[in-house]
């Protein structure tokens, strides 16, 4: 439908809140870098939280890097792609990632 980088955006601006929630949470810096968006950091600086355990599977891992990749580019001003497989992974990415999102 044409909508690839909507959704690509989209994604990375939910996945991003729930990542800079476990952040805020648990008292970690939320800023990321220059345009605040590295969604590679973030994921890193939630793992280094010991008491939490934060982790995420590997395909998982796999669209969070692409998110991270292609999601900024809402204005086209760059190449983007999809496979198919990225909304039932962005689903488990929100159940793995938003389960953290709690006071421990």
């Amino acid at each position: 439908m044409g909508m690839m980088n909507h959704f690509l955006w989209s994604a990375m601006q939910a996945v991003e809140k729930y990542l800079k929630t476990i952040l805020l949470i648990n008292g970690v810096s939320t800023k990321l870098g220059r345009n605040g968006h590295n969604l590679l950091l973030a994921h890193e600086r939630a793992c280094s939280i010991p008491r939490i355990g934060f982790s995420i599977q590997q395909e998982e891992l796999h669209l969070l890097k692409h998110l991270n990749s292609y999601g900024s580019t809402r204005y086209l001003e760059s190449h983007i792609y999809t496979r198919g497989d990225e909304l039932p992974m962005l689903d488990s990415l929100v159940w793995m990632t938003r389960r953290f999102c709690v006071f421990v």
